[in-house]
């Protein structure tokens, strides 16, 4: 906590970003408490949690055919990527080593600075596209801890049972879909956001103590 409200923010923002590129050098830390994919996604939450509502619109008050564009061309690259396999779609989900995936570590961090380059491509473009008027969408992004947190058991309880997918490839991209937005909207949900308030609350009390001391 105490390093996330440090006085410089800019100082904070690098060490995360540093850290996210060079976690995959790291064979010790694998996938432990998912500690490789949270170090690697952190700087993300760091840009949300530092952004204020001056940030956010300017990012709005751009022109929309250049956020329109920005997402255009950050969709075809990552699609390019990937389709081609020059950066397998494990790689992007920051959960494995370098050397696991078949990079060593300088062409990791390379690639790894493109996904995030990409991301940041793709997340200032979405903003930018967003309407100003109040969605259903709205309720997604205030919850999206809950989200974050708990999707993962999900998907662990789901391929525990699913161990081989069918060959009707395009069925099962559209109940991947289905699922998705349905685990979405029920992870956001009010029972969710008070389970997880319960389950968060003596890591709150920690935290207060220590910030009391």
């Amino acid at each position: 906590v105490r390093f996330i409200n440090h006085k410089k923010p800019l100082l904070v923002l690098s060490i995360s970003f540093i850290l996210a590129i060079i976690i995959g050098c790291f064979e010790e830390i694998g996938n432990y408490f998912s500690l490789a994919r949270t170090i690697g996604f952190f700087p993300f939450f760091l840009l949300g949690y530092y952004s204020n509502e001056d940030t956010i619109e300017k990012i709005k008050n751009m022109r929309k055919i250049k956020g329109l564009i920005l997402l255009i061309i950050t969709i075809i690259a990552t699609y390019v990527l990937v389709s081609k396999e020059m950066i397998p779609l494990v790689f992007q989900w920051s959960s494995k080593p370098f050397k696991e995936i078949g990079f060593n570590n300088i062409e990791g961090i390379i690639y790894k600075v493109i996904i995030i380059l990409l991301e940041l491509g793709c997340c200032i473009g979405l903003i930018n596209l967003i309407p100003k008027r109040k969605t259903i969408f709205c309720r997604l992004g205030e919850n999206s801890i809950t989200i974050y947190g708990f999707h993962a058991a999900i998907v662990y309880v789901i391929t525990y049972f699913i161990k081989d997918v069918p060959p009707y490839k395009g069925l099962i991209y559209i109940l991947i879909l289905g699922l998705t937005i349905g685990l979405t909207f029920v992870l956001s949900s009010k029972p969710i956001q008070e389970l997880y308030k319960i389950l968060m609350k003596p890591y709150k009390k920690i935290s207060e103590d220590g910030d009391a001391k």
